[in-house]
């Protein structure tokens, strides 16, 4: 029998060639590093749920939700599940569809039972019947087009994060910036409670490990764009690292398709108690920058990508684009692109700066008073 065919300990037919491609999803006894986060199951259920919306019509396909599991055991008994099974990393005919599923860390296990999961309403009432709505789950609706993350639960919509299910996307310049710029629209372009970036936004006081918590965050949205091939995060080279190397699959095979670092400027660093945050100086965002233009670029040439992407997520107060200016010959002499995030502080702050101006605004004409003739 093949390798890529061989039963395993857990039951049903795996293929092991795409499991090592899906590289945060474990099959172990023991899960691996990061595969009990509720947010590495959801690139893992987005892939999953893609590949059936690919194989039929997505306007018959009832929605279904997967809640993330801590205790399978506990939650057959608790739910009146009937089915037991490894679906979520097995090549298999099973639909999903017009189900809810409890998923154990790593998506190797999971129970399901059949439940109308169209109506938010009712959906809601059964998580809070059961006591579940504080359970990261992820809500897939193939007529929509849309998947939709709670980390917090569904009962906190303030912490849901929107993806479109697009067909998997080949690794090119303009498919990998509109993933930014999506992702930007929707996570990082104001403060929200999942993931938390803000430690005192009035202040300009980021989160500590602000620039780590964006990159755990942009993974999922960069899985669910780029499921064809494979996201690697946090690639180590001699002397480097890079925060991405997001591979395609042109043919069949994996090849590397773009180097992408990150990077955060801050008008303060993380301090506490925040009013005595100290500053960050334009010199260090500067540094920063051009730090990240050499990272790209030398994973870039380290693997053979034809693509080498900095993006900056900028948590200052001023949205101004001198920094990007100043580092532009350097970024055009590596061919490192170079995009800026600005990030606002409030939805105050977002409708004041696209409020257009007062000069800009053109007051309207009033009719002249008309005078009236003078007695004789």
């Amino acid at each position: 029998m093949s390798e890529s065919n061989r039963p395993l300990d857990l039951g049903g037919t795996f293929d092991l060639g795409e499991m090592r491609d899906v590289e945060r999803a474990h099959i172990d006894k023991t899960p691996g590093r990061d595969s009990a986060d509720p947010a590495a199951l959801s690139r893992l259920i987005a892939t999953f749920v893609d590949s059936h919306l690919n194989n039929g019509n997505a306007d018959t396909m009832a929605a279904c939700v997967f809640v993330h599991s801590p205790d399978l055991v506990a939650d057959k008994a608790l739910s009146g599940a009937e089915k037991d099974h490894h679906h979520l990393l097995r090549k298999s005919p099973y639909s999903p569809f017009g189900r809810l599923h409890f998923v154990a860390a790593g998506g190797h296990r999971a129970v399901s039972l059949e439940r109308d999961c169209e109506d938010p309403e009712k959906l809601h009432d059964w998580l809070d019947e059961k006591g579940l709505l504080d359970r990261p789950i992820i809500w897939a609706r193939p007529q929509d087009k849309a998947l939709t993350y709670y980390p917090l639960g569904f009962a906190d919509e303030d912490s849901a994060i929107d993806a479109a299910l697009l067909a998997p996307q080949h690794v090119t310049k303009a498919s990998v910036e509109e993933a930014l710029a999506i992702f930007h629209d929707t996570v990082t372009l104001l403060p929200r409670p999942m993931p938390r970036l803000w430690h005192a936004p009035a202040l300009h006081v980021p989160c500590e490990y602000t620039e780590k918590r964006i990159q755990e965050a942009l993974e999922i949205a960069l899985w669910m764009r780029f499921h064809k091939g494979r996201v690697e995060r946090e690639r180590e080279f001699p002397g480097s690292k890079i925060d991405f190397v997001i591979w395609d699959r042109p043919n069949g095979k994996l090849e590397p398709g773009c180097a992408l670092e990150l990077k955060v400027l801050r008008e303060k660093h993380f301090g506490e108690p925040a009013h005595i945050a100290k500053k960050c100086y334009p010199a260090t965002n500067t540094k920063a920058v051009n730090k990240g233009i050499k990272q790209a670029a030398f994973a870039r040439n380290e693997l053979g990508a034809p693509i080498a992407i900095m993006a900056a997520f900028d948590m200052r107060q001023l949205d101004c684009d001198k920094i990007m200016k100043t580092t532009k010959a350097f970024a055009n002499a590596q061919n490192v692109e170079c995009h800026r995030f600005h990030m606002m502080t409030s939805n105050n702050d977002y409708r004041e700066k696209t409020m257009p101006t007062p000069s800009a605004v053109v007051s309207p004409q009033l009719p002249k008073t008309a005078k009236l003739p003078k007695k004789k």
